[in-house]
């Protein structure tokens, strides 16, 4: 509620089932583990950064089709959904470029 969530949204949350908590946990994560890899300029950053985003395309699943989620949480969230989702195909993108030309190892 600090946050500004409405009650509604709360509960969306809150009846959230575990398996998507994780599903959830692993996006964030992985995404966050790309980014360091990306940073060492490590070449595993590559599939790394496909896991997460196949991942938040699995928990957007869920938020849109699976539940009522997307009515819940109104237009901003799903603008930000995706402009999450494209950073992490830019990112994943930008890897595999800087693999290919050898600057990841």
């Amino acid at each position: 509620a600090s946050a500004g969530m409405t009650p509604d949204q709360i509960a969306h949350y809150q009846q959230m089932p575990a398996w998507m908590t994780i599903v959830w946990a692993l996006g964030v994560f992985t995404a966050f583990g790309a980014s360091i890899l990306l940073l060492m300029r490590r070449k595993s950053a590559v599939p790394i950064f496909f896991l997460s985003l196949t991942v938040f395309l699995l928990s957007q699943f869920y938020t849109y089709v699976l539940t009522n989620g997307g009515d819940i949480m109104g237009g901003k969230m799903a603008i930000a959904s995706l402009v999450i989702a494209v950073l992490l195909l830019l990112f994943g993108l930008y890897a595999r470029w800087a693999k290919k030309r050898l600057i990841l190892r």
